[in-house]
């Protein structure tokens, strides 16, 4: 897996575990005493200093081993497929 790719993983899933937990865009930029743009750059563009996720990660309850363990999850789900699915896949012509 690539940084760039490993980067955009752990921020899906932050997006994934604060929408989980109704917090929005407003309530992060609020907590960081930021613009509601901003913090919707910070998360297109992946600009987080460590203290900004940290503490986006406190909003959503996670710890960066949370946020690692939930962005790994998601991304063996994507990438492997069951026995089943993968003989689905074969026998379809």
């Amino acid at each position: 897996m690539q940084p760039v790719d490993a980067s955009r993983l752990l921020i899906d899933a932050l997006k994934r575990a604060l929408r989980a937990r109704g917090v929005t865009y407003r309530d992060v930029a609020r907590s960081l005493e930021l613009s509601e743009p901003s913090v919707k750059r910070l998360f297109s563009r992946g600009g987080f200093s460590v203290e900004r996720l940290a503490q986006v990660c406190a909003l959503a309850d996670l710890d960066f081993l949370d946020l690692a363990k939930l962005a790994r999850q998601r991304s063996e789900r994507t990438t492997q497929l069951s026995l089943a699915q993968e003989q689905a896949l074969a026998a379809d012509e």
